[in-house]
């Protein structure tokens, strides 16, 4: 079946429109709504954006987003959220009862109160915040999650010549105008056809008035009413109408007769403006008369009832003539109708960019996001991290549960998309002002209250991207090796409960995602200390759901730890387990074709401990370091000094006992931080490493591998 569904409209919008097209049939969708702005509920709202309108009046069908219109206030030192309107047709006590029900399930924090005030004065719901709630952010919460913003669907159909159709605004618009030009004829012709019948009756009274001594003498002495009637109409068939009009002053110079003989009205034959005698009506009404209408000013007033009459049949004619005319009658007729009935728009329609848009309202600031090993985030400004003197112990970063740990961390921009890979291949997505705000020793917020994570899913790998361009790759390597990568663009719309990222074999899961070009060369390093430098442009990109290819061939209790994109006049960083730490040069790593074993990295051993992973750091870098224990430092890149791939390096943090480092990133280097001397190696300590590893280089043996498997791994 078909169902419409045509939303309220703003009365005095319509008319304009109207009016617009009376006067411009040619006009264009864009100029109807400049007057027709859109919906308009009788509870208000606020309409987000113009793209669904304007798709309801071009094609006849649309969506529309009707969010509540709210305001911020503060109550006794809390942060409120004040709900004025809520959406049409929404009931306000599911609301109440929708959010009572979210923040039991944790769905939404940072909600301390919430309570029904509306009164005969309005609607008034207060959400009463906790302290360190951000407003902006529990408000875009609840639109997202609870009726207080709604989809409204617009279906424009109608029944045109009882056939259904879905109408455009114009088309809508001109069907009604048509169908009140059919009024305004239907009734001008009923009017002008009531008008001709009492004129014919009033030109009976004239004679009556002309003649009422014999009148009143044929009916007295008449038996009857009929045989009153009768000799009356016998007594007066040869009365010239005519000349009885023609000696009314007020007639002069109108052509009475002209007038009413072009009237399409005929009754028994006779014509209402019968040149001579009195017809069966005219004798019927001059028996019925009273006899105090033939006092002189009664007489007076059916010349003037006449005189109106006949200018109302000439105008009644001009309009059945001309559809022109017609048109003007509705426009006086819409012009009544506003001054009646018209009143202010109360929903108000904003221009946005996207389904939510309150960033305008977010501070734009580097952060550092942090993801426990049980699913704890959060996110700090990047400038609570001060510059530490390298090997230091670094600061209490948060309280640890026992056996939790940190697993990722990495810099973004608060607007920034955090594009989120699960154990299970599953990606979701979050804008980085959308993560919890957490202090150092906070555990922050697990990741089950912000994505819906099904049972047994686990965040595995965070990347950060500010667009989807078609120009740009993510690329994904697990820990057995394999590597992927496919257009950032398929990503794009991650909905809410996830997109397949990709397809993992059994007991694999992702160790690290990077951003590429579709020309970049990749490192991939082992935590046995096993490194490969491929070109990503060997390899087609593949589809989202695809498992990769062979990246690195592992020996046996190995398995890959990180992953660094080359850029131009970096080095890359190798830490370790144990808080050791190595800058190298990129050309000591050549390009080998995927699916070898790669070349030595790192001597891992029990000093040092296993390879944690790498990154590509520059100079001016600044490195964070997160250790098991919660512990925290940030160090200059610039203090870790660049060695040969075999050198242990330097330590860059002491760890306590029985702690390890777990995550480590780099950011752009604050002059506001603190910083120290750094202690270098000593002279000794420096020939000592070199010379190890200028043997160790000149005993390695490394041989390329062809890859073994198929380019597109898409099992």
């Amino acid at each position: 079946g078909m169902a419409t569904n045509i939303p309220p409209h703003n009365l005095g919008e319509v008319i304009d429109a109207l009016q617009l097209l009376i006067d411009d049939p040619d006009c264009t969708l864009e100029q109807l709504m400049e007057h027709v702005k859109g919906p308009d509920f009788p509870t208000g709202g606020i309409v987000m954006g113009k793209a669904g309108i304007r798709a309801a009046y071009g094609t006849g069908r649309g969506k529309i987003i009707l969010r509540s219109r709210t305001h911020f206030e503060e109550i006794k030192g809390r942060n409120c959220i004040i709900v004025d309107e809520i959406p049409y047709m929404i009931k306000k006590t599911l609301i109440l009862k929708n959010i009572n029900q979210l923040c039991k399930d944790k769905k939404i924090e940072g909600i301390y109160d919430l309570r029904d005030e509306s009164d005969k004065d309005g609607m008034r719901i207060v959400i009463e915040l906790k302290k360190d709630a951000i407003p902006n952010i529990v408000l875009n919460k609840l639109f997202s999650m609870t009726k207080l913003q709604d989809t409204v669907g617009i279906i424009m159909l109608a029944l045109v010549n009882n056939e259904p159709k879905v109408l455009t605004l114009k088309q809508m618009l001109q069907h009604y105008l048509d169908f009140q030009v059919d009024v305004i004829q239907r009734r001008t012709r009923f009017d002008l056809r009531k008008a001709l019948e009492r004129a014919h009756i009033l030109q009976g009274f004239i004679l009556a008035a002309d003649h009422i001594d014999e009148i009143i003498r044929i009916i007295r002495s008449s038996s009857n009413i009929p045989d009153a009637k009768a000799r009356l109409i016998e007594r007066f068939k040869d009365e010239d109408m005519s000349a009885l009009l023609e000696r009314i002053d007020e007639f002069r110079g109108m052509d009475v007769f002209g007038l009413l003989d072009t009237a399409e009205f005929d009754l028994s034959g006779d014509h209402l403006a019968s040149a001579k005698g009195l017809s069966e009506e005219q004798a019927e009404a001059i028996v019925q008369m009273r006899l105090g209408q033939l006092t002189g000013l009664e007489r007076q007033k059916i010349v003037d009832e006449m005189f109106g009459l006949l200018t109302r049949i000439k105008e009644f004619e001009e309009i059945l003539a001309d559809v022109n005319r017609v048109y003007q009658v509705i426009m006086e007729d819409l012009n009544a109708i506003r001054k009646k009935f018209s009143d202010p728009r109360r929903t108000d329609i904003e221009s946005v960019s996207g389904e939510v848009d309150i960033e305008d309202l977010i501070p734009v600031e580097e952060c550092v996001v942090t993801l426990t090993n049980n699913g704890y985030i959060k996110r700090m400004p990047v400038s609570e991290y001060k510059t530490q003197r390298r090997g230091g112990r670094g600061i209490t970063g948060m309280k640890q549960r026992e056996e939790d740990f940190v697993d990722e961390m990495f810099i973004a921009g608060s607007h920034d998309n955090v594009l989120f890979i699960s154990n299970k291949g599953i990606m979701y997505k979050l804008k980085c002002y959308e993560i919890p705000d957490g202090s150092k020793a906070s555990r922050g917020f697990n990741l089950i209250n912000l994505l819906p994570l099904t049972e047994g899913e686990k965040i595995a790998a965070m990347i950060k991207t500010t667009d989807f361009s078609e120009e740009r790759f993510i690329t994904m390597v697990t820990k057995n090796g394999k590597i992927k990568r496919s257009n950032l663009s398929l990503y794009k719309n991650v909905r809410k409960n996830g997109l397949i990222a990709i397809g993992l074999d059994e007991g694999d899961e992702i160790a690290g995602v990077r951003m590429t070009d579709g020309n970049a060369q990749i490192f991939v390093a082992t935590r046995n200390g096993m490194v490969i430098r491929i070109e990503e442009n060997k390899g087609r990109a593949l589809s989202r759901s695809a498992h990769g290819v062979k990246a690195i061939k592992l020996r046996e209790d190995d398995y890959v730890v990180g992953i660094a994109r080359v850029r131009k006049g970096a080095s890359l960083l190798t830490v370790t387990e144990n808080g050791f730490g190595r800058r190298s040069e990129l050309d000591s790593y050549r390009i080998q074709n995927r699916g070898g074993y790669g070349m030595k990295n790192y001597k891992v051993d029990d000093v040092k401990g296993y390879v944690c992973g790498i990154k590509m750091v520059d100079e001016t870098d600044d490195i964070i370091l997160v250790s098991s224990d919660g512990i925290i430092i940030r160090i200059l890149a610039s203090d870790i000094r660049i060695m040969s791939r075999y050198a242990k390096g330097v330590r860059v943090m002491r760890v306590n006992e029985g702690a390890k480092v777990v995550a480590f990133t780099h950011a752009e280097h604050d002059d506001s931080a603190e910083t120290a001397k750094v202690e270098q190696l000593s002279e000794e300590e420096l020939k000592a490493q070199e010379a190890l590893a200028a043997e160790e280089e000149k005993n390695e043996v490394i041989v390329d591998s062809e890859p073994e498997d198929s380019e597109d791994g898409e099992e």
